[in-house]
């Protein structure tokens, strides 16, 4: 957005505060997206990690008989 406006021909300093709104939103991180990133793979791969266990102990009992 600052390169935009600084290509538009307005002055570097004018510019910096105009877009002083968008940049310090820009820095707050918006929390639902890093935390659905951060804790979601952990159950599913518990539940993945779950299904193999299950299915290989239902093949291994198969071959038992």
């Amino acid at each position: 957005m600052l390169g935009l406006c600084t290509m538009a021909g307005k002055a570097f300093d004018q510019c910096w505060k105009e877009t002083g709104n968008y940049r310090s939103a820009m820095s707050q991180p918006y929390w639902p997206p890093v935390l659905t990133i951060a804790f979601v793979p952990i159950p599913l791969f518990w539940f993945f990690g779950w299904i193999a266990i299950k299915a290989t102990r239902w093949v291994r009992a198969g071959f038992v008989q």
